[in-house]
This record gives structure tokens, sequence and C-alpha cells, in this order.
């Protein structure tokens, strides 16, 4: 600040501008280029339609005369403070700064009681609007009809205008505005909707990532995988596991994201976009979870080129996928496959004809009343695994779907059924292959034994599918089912003797007969089990249950082993592990995460204690989250919560993303399957986070930031004025 210098009794003295002018003054400005001082206040907020207060000093020429800054009669700076047109300005700051931290509320509003009033009841009027849409997004309803522009009442316009008309008639402020009110400012046009459902699509995703953010670590993973669409657009899901403050693990869907290629590039792209929009840093990324395609999974893949940007984001091989594959892999057996395409043969046979669906419904109501399931359930095409629960009816049906196609080839022989059902010369020919086919041995025996192996892998399955479930205890589960699966070998004898006795009489009351298929010289054969056995039940043996369990064993230990798992590594931090494992041994194999630790100087002594706490204990936590809240106290074991933390934020399945494609489905369907992929995420959003309140006042405050609206108009034009007046 430039010093001034003045004549004063005779004397030349120098006056500089105080800095105490500062602290009294709160408007108080120096300028620079002008070497002078300013009322900011007034330069922003003064009326100066009157020409003295625009020329007035501190507001269109500079305080230079330091000499009467302050004083009763000729302070300028005191004199200016106490000025009506000063203390007006102050008044319309405090106004305009008040609108700034609630923008709905606008000054013009503020200052007038009846613009006040229809600010309230505009609130109002956006409240019942968006509460509408919320309903249609929470419960996965179409909003728009298949006609809902123009003011025609005659034509269906949809469920959000029909939900908006009913709530007008409960309300009369609504029902008013869209009465009485501007036609093209009534707020319920879909650009209005793409616009509301955006705001709370992200009000949501801030949620979850301030979810992550507030954790201990800050560390989370993406799931991903990708889908065809109605309109036969690929679309990729983007999900986040992580663990909240509360030590509890989440896994949420966050996005959803449109492709026009598949590459590896452009989906790992694609990905670090949402991630890095949605507001959280790939840094802090420790793992990737998708299936096992090699566009996802190769070195050069999807979680190669992720893994360049975010180097400790470790890939995983969806655990539900590796069991699928080795289920799949094991069921290649030649019996096994007949089984399954006799099976979808005989539920299309029923399911392509109402008529004959309709009959087999009749069977089950004559010879089976107390039954309550009436229809025949389909293979599922990709999960083995699910495949049981048909199997399982399946076999509880058997004896009536024989008796449905011998009905249908000889219905002479059946009197109780009623109805004077006739059958094609088709029906009857393809009822009488598939009779024949079921009352083979071969076929009743298959599918006694692979229900009986698959039944010791399909809780493991519906385990593996679950949000809290993590990978450490996920393994453990794995490892006990291959204990099981080997505890079966080694009995196989006995076991099997009892699958075949409940075989045998099944095939007693469909008239099938206990024999072995014949055999042929090994050369010669090419389409069948051919192995020795003296006996029925040493044949099926044989030829079933020790080839299905051996290839079932081979293939879990081969996809779960740890060269595959490389995440394998932090499982030597776990309870249950540190007790049987040397400290050395599980120190080296912590290198990895060293960064991620608070002190990692201390880590070995630290897990020597954490071993001595974790042998004392009679009984040991069953999950890592378990262990988190029991054992690893923060303050004692700091090194030892942080690994067991990443653990648990290391993902186990990418379920979640096969969970939000079921939600697209229903979301986005042929009768509406254009729409944005903003609109798609945000009402998907709110279906799958149902339970998550949303906040209806941040809704309407970032909707009226977003643009001008008709409905706050006076007072943007306000704002307008005031801009330029500065």
């Amino acid at each position: 600040m430039a010093p001034i210098s003045i004549l004063k009794n005779g004397k030349r003295k120098v006056l500089h501008f105080q800095n105490s002018w500062f602290s009294e003054f709160k408007w108080l400005r120096y300028s620079v280029s002008k070497s002078g001082g300013y009322c900011l206040t007034c330069l922003l907020f003064a009326n100066k339609d009157n020409a003295w207060v625009r020329n007035a000093p501190l507001i269109g020429k500079p305080f230079t005369k330091l000499q009467h800054a302050k004083g009763k009669d000729k302070g300028i700076l005191t004199n200016h403070n106490e000025n009506k047109y000063h203390k007006m300005a102050l008044e319309h700051q405090g106004l305009f700064l008040a609108m700034l931290k609630n923008p709905s509320r606008k000054i013009e509003t503020i200052i007038d009681e009846k613009a006040r009033e229809n600010e309230k009841i505009n609130i109002k009027i956006l409240e019942s609007i968006i509460d509408c849409v919320m309903f249609c997004g929470l419960y996965g309803l179409p909003l728009r009809g298949h006609r809902d522009s123009g003011f025609d009442d005659t034509v269906n316009k949809g469920v959000f205008k029909g939900l908006v008309n009913l709530e007008a008639k409960h309300n009369q402020i609504l029902k008013e505005h869209l009465l009485k009110g501007k036609k093209n400012a009534q707020y319920v046009s879909w650009s209005v909707q793409n616009e509301l459902i955006s705001i709370i699509g992200k009000q949501i995703q801030e949620h979850i990532v301030c979810a992550i953010k507030e954790s201990e670590t800050g560390l989370f993973t993406i799931i991903s995988d990708e889908v065809t669409d109605c309109s036969n657009n690929e679309v990729i899901s983007l999900n986040v596991r992580y663990v909240d403050k509360n030590c509890k693990i989440h896994e949420d869907f966050l996005e959803f994201c449109g492709m026009q290629r598949v590459t590896a590039v452009a989906i790992s792209d694609s990905i670090l976009k949402m991630v890095k929009d949605a507001g959280l840093d790939p840094a802090n990324m420790r793992g990737q979870a998708y299936d096992g395609a090699s566009v996802m999974s190769a070195a050069r893949g999807t979680q190669g080129l992720i893994r360049k940007i975010a180097p400790k984001a470790m890939y995983t091989h969806c655990y539900a996928h590796s069991l699928n594959l080795s289920i799949a892999a094991s069921c290649k057996n030649r019996e096994v496959k007949d089984l399954v395409d006799l099976i979808n043969q005989t539920f299309l046979f029923l399911r392509n004809s109402p008529k004959r669906e309709e009959f087999f419904t009749e069977i089950l109501k004559v010879y089976c009343p107390e039954n309550k399931v009436e229809k025949l359930k389909g293979l599922c095409k990709t999960r083995w695994v699910e495949r049981h629960t048909c199997l399982d009816t399946y076999k509880a049906f058997y004896e009536y779907i024989v008796i449905c196609m011998d009905a249908i080839t000889n219905p002479h022989l059946y009197e109780r059924l009623t109805g004077g059902w006739a059958w094609s010369k088709e029906d009857k020919i393809m009822a009488n292959g598939l009779h024949h086919s079921h009352t083979n041995f071969k076929t009743i025996i298959t599918l006694t034994t692979v229900l009986y192996v698959l039944e010791i892998v399909k809780p493991l399955a519906t385990k593996l599918q679950k949000r809290s479930l993590d990978i450490f205890h996920a393994t453990n589960l794995i490892s006990d089912a291959e204990s099981t699966l080997q505890l079966l070998r080694d009995n196989i004898e006995s076991e099997f003797s009892r699958w075949f006795v409940e075989a045998e009489k099944l095939a007693d009351k469909v008239g099938a007969n206990v024999v072995k298929p014949r055999s042929v010289a090994t050369m010669r054969q090419q389409h069948r089990s051919n192995h020795p056995g003296d006996t029925v039940e040493d044949y099926y043996r044989a030829v079933l249950p020790i080839q299905l369990l051996d290839h079932l064993q081979t293939e879990l230990k081969t996809r779960f082993s740890a060269d595959n798992r490389p995440c394998f590594k932090i499982f030597g931090v776990a309870p249950e592990s540190i007790v049987k494992c040397n400290v050395e041994e599980v120190f080296k194999e912590l290198e990895f995460w060293y960064d991620d630790l608070p002190r990692h100087e201390h880590l070995h002594s630290e897990l020597q204690r954490w071993k001595r706490l974790c042998s004392q204990q009679q009984e040991l936590p069953a999950t890592l989250t378990e262990a988190i809240v029991k054992l690893a106290d923060p303050d004692v074991f700091p090194n030892v919560r942080a690994l067991l933390l990443i653990a648990c934020v290391l993902p186990v399945t990418s379920a979640e993303a096969e969970r939000s494609f079921s939600t697209l489905r229903r979301t986005k369907t042929c009768l509406r399957n254009h729409m944005s992929y903003e609109r798609l995420s945000g009402l998907c959003l709110m279906n799958i986070h149902f339970n998550m309140k949303i906040n209806t006042e941040n809704v309407i405050r970032e909707f009226c930031l977003q643009k001008p609206r008709r409905m706050f108009q006076n007072a943007h034009l306000l704002f307008k004025d005031a801009s330029r007046d500065v």
C-alpha cells in the first residue's frame, strides 16, 4: 500500500493505510491499481440509481484522504459506516449470503412477503412431483406412457402423470398448479423427469462414495460385468465393495455405462472413468472381480490395464463362476449329458403346448392331490448348481411324468383321466419316445447320483452369493466342500449302495428293468461307457459317482489353488491361520501391502503378539469382520487391523453385477427400450437402494441451481440485474 505525504503545521508528514482499519471495517478493501480504498459491500449491493451515491467516496472514487479516515465529523470511514445506503447494502448482502446457503430461497422472495409465500407453494409443488418420480423409481415402475406429450386427457400418459393427477385430487395446491399454471412450466415433462432422476441418482452415489471415504482405510474394490440389454446394446455395470466405519461389508451398485465395443481397452477406460466421475481415487482400489472371459481376466485384458493405473487392484475370478465351471466340466460324461437332454426335451414338450401342460397338471391333481407344485421347472442354462432345484422337482414328479407320457400314448388305459383328451400322431410318437427314455434304469440311477453329488455343493453356491461373505470365509467353505467330497469318495461303495436301493424303488414304480447296458469290444465302442462290472451296481458305480467325484475334486483344486488366487497371501493374518503358521513366513507374504499399513516397521512384532492373542482364545472368530471387532484393537494391532480390513474389501464373486442386471431387465423392457444411461442408472439406483433415504430439500436445491426455473423466474431476474450493477 503506497504511503501519502501531507503538510501539517509546516511539517511534512507521511501517512500509511492502517491494517487496523480492515479489522474495524469488514467491508473495506484496498485497490492497488487505484491506490485507495473501496467499500466492497456498497460496490456489490448498493442502489446506484442516485448519482450522489454513485460518485460517493469508497464507491465511485477511491478513499485516498487518509488524514480524514476516522473522526466524528470528517471521518470518511466512520461516516460511511453510518450511511443509510451502506446499511441497506449490508442488509442485501446478508440476504444474498443466505441465498447461497439455501439456493431455493431467492432474495426477492425474502424481501417480498407475497413472493415468499409463492416460493413456499412452488416448493410444495416440486416436493409432490419429486415424490411421484421417486415412487416410480423405488418400485421399478415405468414413468412415461405411450403418448405422454400434449394436453389430451383422453390418452393414457403413463404411471408418473397418473400419480401426479392422483396426488392433485388430494392436494389443492398441486391441482391449481396443473389447472391454472402455465403449460410450459408444469414441471412434469420428460426432460424434468430426467433432471430429477439424475439428481436423485447422484445423491445416492454421493452417499455411497461418502461411506467409502469415511471408512477406516478408504479402500474399495470394483465388481463389474457386461450384458446385452433388450435394445441389443452392450451395457457394463460398475459396483463397489467396501467396509464402512462400523466394520460392515457392503456391495453397492453405482452406475451403468453403454459400450460401443467390448475390447479390453474400451472396458478398462469406461470403468476408470466411472470410478473417477463418482469421486473415487483409483489408487485406493485394492481388487477387481470379473468373470473368466479372456478380455477381462488376461494379463493384457481389462484387469491388466487397470493394474497399470492401480497396481494393488488384484484380480479375482468370481468364485461362484469358478464353481459353476468346475461342476460343468465334471458333468461332461455321456450319461449326465443324456439326462440333461432328456429333461430339456420333457420340459419343452410340456411347456410348448398349453394343452399338454394342462394335461400334466390334471395328472398331478388325480395321482398326487397333496402336491402343491403344479409345473416342471426348466434347467438353468448357465448355472449348474441352480439346476439342483429343477432336479429335485423332476425326481419328485418322475413317476407322474412316466404316467403322463404313457397316457398320451395309450389314452384308453387311463379311465381316471376325464375331459376327452385327444392327441395327434406327432404327440403320441414324441410321448412314446420320452416314455421309453424315462423307463430306462440308466436315466433313474443317473438322476439319483447327480442329485446327491450336487447336494454337497449347492449350499456352497448359495453362500458364495452373500454380500457379507469375506474371501477367507469363502475359501474355508470351499475347503469344507472338498473335504466332504473326499469323504464321500472314500465311502463311495456304501453311499452308492444306498443310492442304488433308492433308484431300484423308483424303477419298480415306473416299470423299469434294473439292468446294465450290454458290453461290446472296446475298439468298437465309441458312444457310451463300457466299463467292466460283475453286477449292475458295480457297473454304474464305476460309470457315474466315481468319475463325477474325481473330476469335480480335480476341477475344484485347480480353479481354487493358491497359484490362481494371489490374494491367498493375506490369509496368513486371519486368526484361524496365524495360530498354525510360522510368523516369519506370514511376514514375508505381507510385503505387498506394506504401503497400506500405518506402521509397517512394527509388523513383525505385532504379528507375534497377534499370534499369542489368537492362541489364547478358546473359540476363534468365524469371520474376518468378527475378528476385527472382537480382537483387532486399533491401538494395539493397527497393522493387523488394516490387513484384516483389506482382506474384507477383497471381492468374492461378481454376483452384485448380476443382481444389477436383474434390475436392468425389469427397468429397461421392450416397451421402454429407449432411454439415456443416466436415466437408466438413476432409476436402477433408486430401485436397488430402496431403503436409502433421499433428502428432498437437497434435490430441490440442486434442481434450482442447475438453470433458471420459471417457478422462481423473478428471483433469477433480480440476480441478473444485481450482477450487471456490480
